[in-house]
């Protein structure tokens, strides 16, 4: 060493020279790399800076919820999506936690065990629709995908997932379900009004001569033979129970059968809770809470009647053993309505029981034509549809609210009636002397014979056609010898409204009773014309053929 050292002092001091200036040279040279590559360091510094920066402006700026978990489903990254709804308002309030921490314990272990399969797996989970509660409790549903983290080796270290709130497709698809159901339930209903409007016709024409003979064979032979007229009694009653199921049937006809007017629904409910206190297990108490300041509706009395006597009825059937029954009311202004309903005052009119209850499954059928849950032979399935039916054609519509063993509470949304119409009241007809000259036009030989036989029993003068041709020939022949015509309104040769307008123009002074088994527009229209005085239905009984045409 000592010799190396002595030899390069011997040599010259150029040589000296030459040999540091080459060794600074290598020096600066590895200077200016270093200072070079920390000038690419810093670069690259900045631009992944940058890449950071831009990633977390765009996942922030997101709507959708995209976080990044550990193995161990610890929290490393949300964006502000996401943090919203774990309900922390920065990353370190988030990192490090896990879904434990923030959601429902159920939850919670369904996300785990959803991802435990995807890092020891790597499946993936792709735009799984699933439910989600948020810290405030808000429900909500989101469509997610979840997909494995891995390194530059390939191995899973965590996963990343993205979360896209739905609710408001769900909730649009839900309204969808609920049109379709409605449209299902109105065609089901059309069909049954199509059923319903070609056997009410001749139904109706057979009970109105069962219902009528009986009448008459109880009355000669009540004291006759008192055993014999219980029998025709009884058939008289069965006779008006299969009236009742015509006039349900009715209702899914037309709307147009309904008489529009003003009515007061509280004092529609207090008549009939009157009426149920006196037909119901006394074991059933019946209260009323009547808070609407106004409860006229526009609408049909005698159906809203019934309506409520409907499901007064079934409440009734659910509690065998007993229980309360309450009427209440109130009013809300509605916004938005269902479909079909214009926004504006309701009247609220809830029917609470305290009975069985429904569970889904039947709470979604009750309003089904013939669905029942009664016995068989307790039960036409027609009440609540009926209700239905009645309900919507008043522009309305009804909400259940039920659960098993909790009782039912049914709600029937009617529109209210302008503040200045009144409530009509029913006036009984005052009594007039009987009319002696009757027409009977009618195209079924057993009802004519029938009404023959009921008004001469009176001493009426009855004189009978099969149609509305005959009729009109009869007149010419008779001029002046009738007082009233009883006129059908469905007749082959020629229709009811062409009897009558025939028959007035032959003769002004006639007063005319219209005979119906259904109704509709064109029995509406004929009943506002003039000189018409009154209207039966089929099947109708003595009284109500003698109330009439007393009236008339």
């Amino acid at each position: 060493m000592d010799r190396e050292k002595s030899a390069s002092l011997d040599q010259d001091p150029q040589t000296i020279l030459s040999l540091l200036a080459r060794r600074c040279s290598e020096q600066e040279n590895l200077i200016a790399d270093l200072w070079n590559n920390a000038l690419d360091l810093k670069q690259h510094r900045h631009e992944l800076a940058y890449e950071r920066d831009l990633l977390r402006t765009l996942a922030d700026n997101m709507p959708d919820y995209i976080y990044v978990k550990d193995r161990d489903h610890h929290f490393i990254m949300n964006n502000r999506a996401h943090l919203r709804v774990l309900g922390v308002t920065d990353q370190a309030s988030a990192a490090g936690k896990t879904d434990f921490d923030f959601f429902p314990c159920e939850m919670a272990r369904q996300y785990a065990a959803d991802e435990k399969l995807i890092v020891t797996r790597g499946t993936p989970i792709i735009d799984r629709e699933e439910k989600s509660v948020d810290q405030r409790g808000n429900e909500t549903w989101v469509s997610t995908t979840k997909v494995p983290l891995r390194n530059d080796d390939g191995k899973i270290v965590g996963i990343v997932g993205i979360s896209r709130d739905i609710s408001h497709r769900k909730r649009a698809e839900a309204e969808q379900t609920r049109l379709e159901a409605e449209l299902r339930q109105s065609q089901k209903l059309e069909v049954l009004g199509q059923l319903a409007g070609g056997i009410v016709h001749d139904f109706n024409n057979m009970l109105c001569v069962i219902n009528g003979y009986s009448a008459m064979l109880k009355q000669r032979l009540d004291e006759t033979d008192p055993e014999a007229a219980e029998f025709a009694d009884a058939i008289a009653k069965a006779g008006e129970s299969a009236a009742g199921i015509t006039r349900k049937l009715l209702s899914f006809v037309k709307k147009d059968t309904m008489q529009h007017s003003v009515v007061e629904m509280h004092d529609l409910v207090e008549g009939a809770v009157a009426l149920l206190r006196h037909i119901i297990d006394p074991r059933i108490t019946i209260a009323t809470d009547l808070r609407a300041e106004q409860s006229c509706v526009l609408g049909d009395r005698s159906h809203l009647e019934s309506a409520l006597l409907n499901i007064a009825v079934n409440a009734r059937d659910a509690m065998p053993e007993g229980g309360h029954l309450l009427f209440a009311s109130r009013i809300e202004n509605l916004a938005k309505p269902p479909a079909g309903c214009v926004a504006g005052p309701y009247l609220l009119l809830s029917i609470t029981d305290t009975g069985t209850g429904m569970d889904e499954k039947t709470k979604s059928m009750i309003f089904e034509p013939f669905f029942t849950t009664k016995g068989k032979g307790k039960g036409t399935g027609l009440g609540l549809s009926s209700v239905y039916v009645t309900i919507k054609n008043h522009g309305g519509f009804i909400a259940v609210n039920s659960k098993v063993g909790a009782g039912t509470t049914i709600t029937l949304h009617l529109p209210l009636a302008a503040n200045e119409q009144k409530a009509d009241t029913i006036a009984a007809p005052s009594a007039q002397p009987a009319t002696k000259r009757i027409l009977v036009v009618e195209d079924e030989d057993m009802i004519r014979t029938m009404i023959a036989d009921m008004l001469s029993d009176h001493g009426y003068c009855v004189s009978v056609c099969s149609g509305g041709r005959e009729a009109v020939d009869y007149m010419h022949d008779h001029p002046g010898e009738v007082d009233v015509a009883i006129v059908d309104i469905v007749m082959p040769d020629m229709t009811g409204a062409e009897c009558i307008s025939t028959l007035r123009r032959m003769d002004p002074r006639i007063k005319f009773i219209v005979a119906t088994g259904a109704g509709g527009t064109d029995t509406q229209t004929l009943l506002r014309g003039d000189r018409i005085v009154g209207l039966v239905r089929k099947p109708f009984d003595e009284d109500d053929l003698l109330r009439v045409i007393g009236a008339a």
